[in-house]
C-alpha cells in the first residue's frame, strides 16, 4: 500500500508538470531571412508542439504577429509567396488603386535630398530608401480585425504577443505589450535607413534588433515559460573569423551594421535553440520566399526529436485548429468612422480629407483608394497610416505641414558624347491648394535643357490642377560627332526650342485625365548648307507662333523607360499657327518668309502582359494625321515633321525614315528577368508613313506606296538603386548607320520638344 501510493505520487507530480509546461517561441530578426521563421511554425504544429507565447522581433515580429493575429502558418507561406506581398515591398500599388498623374513628370535622378528650412538650408539625405507607403497601409488591414478583438491587450490575442523596438536616442531596447498590433509590428521592422520609423506614446522607434535580435530576456521577463524555443535566421555572434565567406558576407553585414546579433547563450539547458541556416540567401532575398519557408521546416524537422524531449506537453493540431477558427469567427468588417489628420492645421486638413470618399461606407477598400490617390503627390508620402478601434472606429493619417524643398541629383552617364547631369530644385507647400514649383537643368555636350515649372492643384469631388511651364531645350548634334557627317546624309547640326505654357487637367477617373494646353513656341534649327555640306555656313530656320489642343492621357506603366507592367494611352489634338523664316548661311541668297498653319491628331498606346512571373510581353501602337505644310527646304520641312521614337535612344538620332506628316507605327516588346533584377529585352517595329515629301522645286507630298520601315533593339537592363544599367544593340533600316551600340548607367530622359 506505501509503495502504491508513493508510485500515485510520483505519477501525479510528472503529469502535473508535464500540464503545466508552458512554451514560449522567440522569433529573431533578419530581414527576408525570416519567413523560415513560418516554415518553423508549420513543423511545430505539426507535430503537436504547443505555442503558448510569441515574441518576435523585426521579420520575427511580422511573422509572429500574423500568426498571434489568427493567420496559420500556411497562410503566412501563402502571403510571403504571393505577388501581392512582393509589390507591397517594392512599393507597388495594385492596379485598381493606381492614380493617374499628368503632372508627375518622370526624372533622371540618381538621389534625393530633403534641405530644411527651418535650418538655414540644411540638406539631409531621405532616410528610407524604400517606399514604404503601400506596404504600411495594407500591413495595417492585415492587423485590424485582430487589434479590435484585442482592445489594446496583446495577452487577448490568439496567443500572447509581444514585440521588441528600439529607442535610439536613449540607447535602450523597448517591449511593446499592448495598443495598436499593426503599429507595434511596424515599429520593430523599421530598419535604419530602409524604412521609416514609427511614433508610439511620443517617441520615434526604430527596429527591435538594433539592441535586441534574440529577444530570449523578454520572454523571460513577460511570461516565465517553462521552455523557450530560439529561431535564429540572422547573424549570431561568430566563434571565429569567417575567412572563406567574408567578401560575400560583408555587403550584408553592411546593411545590417546596425543590428545586435543573435547569442545562444542566453538559452538555458531545457531551452531549444534552432538555427536555421538560411547564408546563402540575402537578407532582402524576398523572392525566394518559398525556398527559405522550407528550409525553416526542415530545420524544425531535424530537431523535432529534441524538441519533443524537453517538451513533453502535446495540444492535438485540430485543437489548434479548432481554438484559430474561434478567434477569426470573432472578426469583423471594419468601417470607420471618422477620419484624423494629425499635424495639419484645419485648411490643410480639409485639402487631405476630401481625397476620401466619405458618400459611401469607409471600409479598407475606400480608405486605400483615398490614401493612394493622396499619395501620388510625394508631398504626402511621409503620411503614415494607422486607426484607433473602439464604439467609434477613426482612421488617422499623421505627417507634418512642412514645406518641402528637395534637390534632385542625377544624369546619364553612356558611350555615346550624349551623357549628360541632371539638377532639380522642387519645392511643395500646402494652402488651401496644393502648391509646386521646381526647377530643372539638364546639363550635357549634346542636350542641354533648363524648365520651371509651376503647378496648383485643387481637391474636390473632381481633381483639377493649373500647370505653367517654360521649357527651353538645345540639341547639338554637331557635338555628338560619333553620328553625325559620316556618309552624305544631312542632317541637323543644332536645334534650339523653346515653350513657354499653360495646361488646365481634370482627373476623370483614377485612370484617365483630360486637359487643355496653350502655348508660345519659338525653335531655330541650325542646318547644313544643302549646296555644301562641308561648307562653314549653314542655313538657319525660325519657327515661331501658338500651339493649343486637348489631350486624354493614361499612364500606368510601372516604369519610365524599361516597363514590364501596365498600359499607357494618349490621345492628342493639336492646332499650330507660326511664322517661320529661312535665312540661308550664302549672302546671295534672300530670306524666306511663310505664315503656317496646321493641326494635328496623334494616338499612343501601349499594353504590357505577365506571361509568367518571369517573361513579359507586350504590344505598342502610335498614328499621326496631320495636314501639316512644308516649312522652307526639304530638310527643314524633314526635320519639324512628327517623328516615331521606338526608345529613348532614338531622340538622340536623326533618323530620317522614321519621319512622316502621317504614320503608323506598330510593334511589339519582350522582356525576360534572367536573375532578380537583371533583365534582357527584344523589341521589334514596322513603320509605315502615308506620304513622302518630293524634293522638288515645289515641295510637295505624295501618297506614299506601302514601304515598310523595320527598327529594332535588344538590351541587357540591370535595375539599380540609382535607375538602369543597361547595354544596346539598335538597328534602323534604311539609315547610313544603321547599327549603334550603348552602354549607359542611369535613365536617358529628354524634356518634349516643343512641336511634340
Amino acid at each position: 500500500m506505501y509503495k502504491q501510493t508513493i508510485l500515485v505520487l510520483i505519477l501525479f507530480l510528472v503529469t502535473s508538470k508535464t500540464h503545466a509546461q508552458r512554451v514560449a517561441l522567440v522569433l529573431s530578426g533578419g530581414g527576408a531571412k525570416g519567413l523560415a521563421h513560418a516554415g518553423v511554425i508549420q513543423a511545430l504544429e505539426e507535430n503537436n508542439i504547443p505555442i503558448d507565447y510569441v515574441i518576435g522581433t523585426s521579420m520575427g515580429s511580422v511573422v509572429g504577429g500574423h500568426y498571434v493575429a489568427g493567420y496559420s502558418a500556411k497562410q503566412i507561406s501563402e502571403l510571403a509567396q504571393s505577388q501581392k506581398m512582393q509589390n507591397w515591398i517594392d512599393g507597388i500599388m495594385e492596379k485598381q488603386y493606381q492614380v493617374n498623374n499628368i503632372d508627375k513628370v518622370p526624372d533622371p535622378s540618381w538621389l534625393s535630398l530633403k534641405i530644411d528650412l527651418d535650418s538655414i538650408a540644411r540638406p539631409t539625405l531621405d532616410m528610407n530608401m524604400d517606399n514604404d507607403f503601400t506596404l504600411n497601409i495594407h500591413l495595417a488591414e492585415q492587423f485590424a480585425e485582430a487589434s479590435r478583438i484585442a482592445e489594446s491587450n496583446f495577452d487577448s490575442l490568439f496567443v500572447p504577443f509581444r514585440s521588441t523596438a528600439s529607442n535610439i536616442f536613449e540607447e535602450t531596447p523597448v517591449t511593446i505589450d499592448s495598443g495598436n498590433l499593426y503599429e507595434a509590428v511596424r515599429a520593430s521592422m523599421s530598419i535604419p535607413f530602409i524604412y521609416r520609423p514609427v511614433r508610439i506614446d511620443g517617441k520615434l522607434l526604430l527596429d527591435g534588433g538594433i539592441y535586441d535580435n534574440f529577444p530570449v530576456d523578454i520572454a523571460k521577463a513577460a511570461f516565465k515559460p517553462d521552455v523557450i524555443i530560439g529561431v535564429n535566421v540572422g547573424d549570431k555572434v561568430a566563434a571565429e573569423y569567417p575567412y572563406d565567406t567574408d567578401e560575400r558576407q560583408m555587403a550584408e553585414s553592411v546593411v545590417f551594421l546596425l543590428l545586435n546579433k543573435a547569442d545562444p547563450r542566453e538559452l538555458s539547458d531545457k531551452d531549444i535553440f534552432l538555427d536555421v541556416d538560411v547564408s546563402e540567401y540575402g537578407a532582402l532575398a524576398f523572392d525566394m520566399a518559398k525556398e527559405i519557408y522550407q528550409l525553416g521546416y526542415e530545420t524544425a524537422l531535424a530537431q523535432m526529436s529534441e524538441i519533443k524531449t524537453k517538451i513533453e506537453r502535446r495540444v492535438d493540431q485540430d485543437e489548434i485548429t479548432l481554438k484559430r477558427k474561434e478567434f477569426n469567427s470573432r472578426k469583423q468588417k471594419i468601417t470607420f468612422d471618422t477620419i484624423t489628420i494629425d499635424g495639419f492645421n484645419p485648411k490643410k486638413s480639409q485639402y487631405i480629407s476630401k481625397s476620401f470618399d466619405k458618400t459611401r461606407p469607409l471600409d479598407f477598400e475606400a480608405i486605400q483608394k483615398g490614401y493612394f490617390n493622396l499619395i501620388s503627390d510625394d508631398y504626402f508620402a511621409n503620411l503614415f497610416p494607422s486607426y484607433t478601434l473602439g464604439d467609434k472606429n477613426s482612421f488617422e493619417l499623421r505627417g507634418n505641414n512642412d514645406p518641402k524643398l528637395r534637390s534632385r541629383i542625377g544624369g546619364s552617364i553612356t558611350t555615346r558624347h550624349i551623357s549628360y547631369f541632371f539638377l532639380e530644385l522642387n519645392l511643395k507647400r500646402l494652402s488651401g491648394i496644393m502648391e509646386d514649383y521646381s526647377l530643372q537643368a539638364y546639363l550635357g555636350r549634346f542636350y542641354t535643357s533648363l524648365a520651371l515649372r509651376t503647378n496648383f492643384k485643387l481637391r474636390g469631388q473632381r481633381q483639377w490642377s493649373l500647370q505653367a511651364e517654360s521649357i527651353l531645350n538645345q540639341w547639338d548634334y554637331l557635338s555628338a560627332s560619333d553620328y553625325l557627317l559620316k556618309g552624305n546624309q544631312l542632317a541637323p547640326l543644332k536645334r534650339n526650342d523653346l515653350k513657354i505654357g499653360m495646361r488646365l487637367n481634370t482627373v476623370l477617373n483614377r485612370n484617365f485625365s483630360l486637359n487643355y494646353n496653350a502655348a508660345f513656341i519659338a525653335n531655330t534649327d541650325k542646318v547644313h548648307n544643302e549646296q555644301n555640306p562641308l561648307s562653314v555656313d549653314f542655313d538657319n530656320f525660325d519657327l515661331a507662333g501658338i500651339r493649343t489642343g486637348f489631350g486624354l492621357y493614361h499612364n500606368g506603366l510601372n516604369d519610365p523607360e524599361f516597363p514590364t507592367r501596365g498600359s499607357r494611352l494618349t490621345v492628342n489634338l493639336d492646332y499650330f499657327y507660326a511664322l517661320s523664316t529661312l535665312r540661308y548661311g550664302q549672302q546671295q541668297s534672300t530670306d524666306l518668309e511663310e505664315t503656317l498653319e496646321w493641326s494635328r491628331v496623334k494616338v499612343r498606346g501601349d499594353k504590357y502582359w505577365q506571361l509568367t512571373n518571369r517573361l513579359s510581353w507586350g504590344a505598342k501602337a502610335e498614328m499621326v494625321l496631320s495636314n501639316q505644310p512644308t516649312m522652307g527646304t526639304a530638310l527643314t520641312t524633314s526635320i519639324n515633321l512628327p517623328a516615331f521614337y521606338p526608345h529613348q535612344v532614338s531622340r538622340t538620332l536623326y533618323l530620317r525614315n522614321f519621319r512622316g506628316r502621317n504614320y503608323l507605327a506598330i510593334g511589339t516588346v519582350g522582356s525576360l528577368s534572367l536573375y532578380k533584377n537583371l533583365s534582357f529585352r527584344l523589341e521589334g517595329y514596322a513603320f509605315q508613313s502615308f506620304d513622302y515629301l518630293e524634293d522638288t522645286p515645289e515641295l510637295t507630298f505624295q501618297t506614299n506606296s506601302f514601304d515598310s520601315k523595320f527598327t529594332a533593339s535588344s538590351s541587357l537592363v540591370l535595375k539599380t538603386i540609382i535607375g538602369p544599367v543597361s547595354f544596346q544593340a539598335n538597328y534602323y533600316e534604311g539609315e547610313i548607320d544603321n547599327w549603334g551600340l550603348l552602354l549607359r548607367v542611369g535613365y536617358l530622359l529628354f524634356n518634349k520638344q516643343s512641336l511634340e
